[in-house]
């Protein structure tokens, strides 16, 4: 028999309430938005929205410009790369983990030499590493908060000793917009990706890339880069059919309006305060966490705000099963720490109420995490 959960609903173990690290749950009125009848993507009150979303995410971003292309947050990054840099120049990537990896297979397969920066699991990248390595460098590429530890990066530091050095700077974005403090702009970043399905709290679908200044003049060089990924395209469009289709493929309308209705939640309530109210939920999960015998990765100063990270000393199946027993999802570890639980607090999911309520049904870490 399901064991009922506290709010006296019975649990559904097929379809779980997510804290998982992406996809995130949507808030009520984003899932409203994402309901409505499907609109076509031409036509002037098309235009009008799809500028809406971008106008939007220039304000979330502190970007100059901002795109949004069909697909998921790692083609976003992808295109970031792909519009920045050239095949042939040289980059560094800090290897902070799972994501900080996928960023050098990205980088090599558009055929970028890589300079890999090895970082101890659970640790910040130090800018004064980075540094060491910028001396004939054209650029750094690296990942704001690394998903497989919960630790943020310090993107503006790093971002500062890049411009020094005169290097372009590409940041992953995706498990950190709208939860951590970001400013495209103001940073001196050059371009940002990220992606829809996590701190912005609607569904999986749409990429994102943000552009500061600088960062937008990069993407004018001419030079090799795929069709669909060639931001020149996607401006080209802009310019040449603003008020009728802005944008060169079909766009999935239905995910636009759940952005626009997310970012204006955002806007409204005003954007230090959503990421001042994300931060006090991450810290009392990893109170509730620490209280139960869960060790958390990284120093207090370097945990994110949408995903915690704890270890239990072995894979966490067992875990996870009694979660799903209680109609929650969760994550396990990624490498490099496989031994760890990993909670998403994003969308309609990151509440204090949810956090009691999953480290209760997780207990304590007093038993094997093992099946």
């Amino acid at each position: 028999m399901t064991a009922p959960h506290p709010a006296g609903r019975p649990a559904d173990p097929a379809t779980p309430r997510l804290m998982i690290p992406g996809p995130c749950q949507p808030r009520p009125e984003v899932l409203a938005a994402f309901q409505r009848p499907v609109a076509a993507h031409y036509g002037p009150s098309w235009a009008r929205t799809h500028e809406e979303a971008l106008t939007l995410l220039r304000q979330v971003l502190g970007a100059n410009r901002a795109y949004l292309l069909p697909g998921s947050g790692s083609l976003a990054v992808e295109a970031a790369v792909v519009n920045t840099f050239r095949p042939g120049q040289r980059v560094v990537i800090p290897h902070t983990g799972y994501f900080g990896r996928r960023l050098i297979e990205v980088a090599r397969a558009y055929g970028l030499a890589v300079h890999d920066l090895a970082v101890e699991p659970g640790r910040a990248v130090e800018p004064r590493r980075v540094a060491d390595l910028l001396p004939g460098a054209d650029g750094v590429v690296l990942v704001h908060v690394e998903t497989s530890t919960g630790i943020r990066h310090p993107v503006a530091d790093i971002a500062a000793v890049a411009r020094q050095a005169g290097a372009a700077v590409v940041v992953d974005a995706v498990s950190s917009v709208a939860g951590e403090e970001l400013d495209v702009q103001g940073w001196g970043a050059d371009a940002v990706a990220a992606s829809t399905q996590k701190g912005l709290g609607c569904p999986p679908g749409l990429g994102v890339v943000a552009l500061s200044e600088r960062g937008h003049a990069r993407i004018l060089d001419d030079h090799p880069r795929p069709w669909y990924l060639d931001l020149r395209r996607w401006d080209r469009e802009r310019e040449e059919s603003f008020d009728w289709e802005p944008h060169p493929v079909t766009m999935p309308t239905n995910l636009v309006f759940a952005l626009i209705a997310s970012l204006r939640a955002i806007v409204d309530r005003g954007l230090p305060e959503w990421r001042r109210e994300r931060t006090y939920v991450a810290d009392h999960c990893r109170e509730r966490l620490t209280e139960r015998g869960f060790t958390l990765v990284g120093a207090p100063a370097h945990r994110a705000a949408l995903v915690v990270v704890a270890r239990c000393g072995r894979p966490a199946d067992a875990r996870l099963r009694v979660l799903r027993e209680a109609g929650i999802a969760i994550a396990g570890g990624l490498d490099p720490v496989r031994d760890a639980i990993r909670i998403g607090l994003m969308g309609r999911h990151g509440t204090f109420e949810m956090v009691d309520e999953c480290t209760a049904a997780l207990g304590t870490n007093r038993w094997p995490c093992g099946s």
